[in-house]
């Protein structure tokens, strides 16, 4: 039996940053840093360490990680609905997020004060850094 993937786009990987709200399984809102696994014209995967309920809206930020100031520098902004959430089952639990775009991509520059943005998604970074 072959088990093939149904996709309306080709998934293509991609090692950008992300900036994750949400509200988590128990209720909670949260903001995460992660790294997206892939993505596709019609959505995204990543891997998150708060369980996310299906149907969810996401709220995503993705740019890159300037290394050498360690700065995050947001380039699109899109809502996303949580297609699957399942547990990797590793020892530190993380969740794969499977999650269908909703809407347009929104490219940042346009309509944030960058800089501004920039600072408070780093000081995202930096409180989620703490917490591991």
């Amino acid at each position: 039996m072959i088990n093939e993937e149904r996709r309306i786009s080709e998934r293509i990987s991609d090692k950008s940053y992300l900036i994750v709200r949400g509200a988590g399984s128990q209720g909670g809102a949260f903001t995460e840093t992660t790294q997206v696994n892939d993505v596709s014209s019609n959505g995204i995967s990543f891997l998150l360490r708060n369980p996310v309920e299906i149907s969810s809206i996401l709220e995503l930020s993705i740019g890159e990680l300037e290394e050498e100031a360690r700065r995050f520098t947001p380039t699109y902004s899109v809502q996303a609905r949580v297609m699957s959430c399942i547990s990797t089952g590793k020892t530190m639990v993380l969740f794969r997020v499977g999650a269908k775009f909703e809407g347009e991509v929104h490219p940042l520059e346009n309509v944030f004060d960058l800089e501004l943005f920039s600072q408070q998604l780093q000081e995202a970074i930096n409180q989620d850094e703490k917490q591991r």
